[in-house]
């Protein structure tokens, strides 16, 4: 995923964004601190979110904010045999485990939906997208 961000910046001669490779067993010590945040599609692939959202507040500059953009509860059905990841999230339960983080401001709503295959039945189905958005107070 890196090189191909990497690759679409270099087309549109984008050179304020510099793409790091991080995982959340990483030190974030190593990382810097951000006045945001963007995490699409990816948290469901995370399996303990409280702590990742208490390293996204750890990176956070005061008055940052995050933005998350992850699927509904999808009943397994977003992604195929053998990986591990959430059903999709309960919007009030996603909200709360960062309300314990430290975040506030908290919103959520619905953004988009994406097609595709279920991964149970092989029928296309649509599956909800939300937004969450919080800050770091600051």
């Amino acid at each position: 995923m890196l090189a191909f961000l990497r690759k679409k910046l270099t087309a549109a001669a984008i050179t304020a964004i510099v793409p790091l490779a991080w995982s959340i067993g990483d030190d974030p010590q190593k990382l810097p601190r951000f006045d945001i945040i963007i995490v699409s599609l990816t948290l469901h692939h995370v399996m303990d979110t409280a702590r990742a959202a208490g390293v996204f507040y750890s990176l956070l500059n005061p008055g940052g904010i995050i933005a998350v953009a992850d699927f509904d509860p999808d009943n397994g059905e977003s992604h195929g045999p053998g990986m591990t990841v959430h059903p999709g999230f309960v919007r009030a339960d996603l909200a709360e485990i960062f309300r314990n983080a430290g975040f506030t401001g908290i919103q959520v709503e619905d953004v988009a939906a994406l097609a595709k295959a279920s991964s149970k039945t092989g029928a296309l189905r649509e599956f909800p997208v939300f937004l969450m958005t919080a800050h770091k107070a600051g």
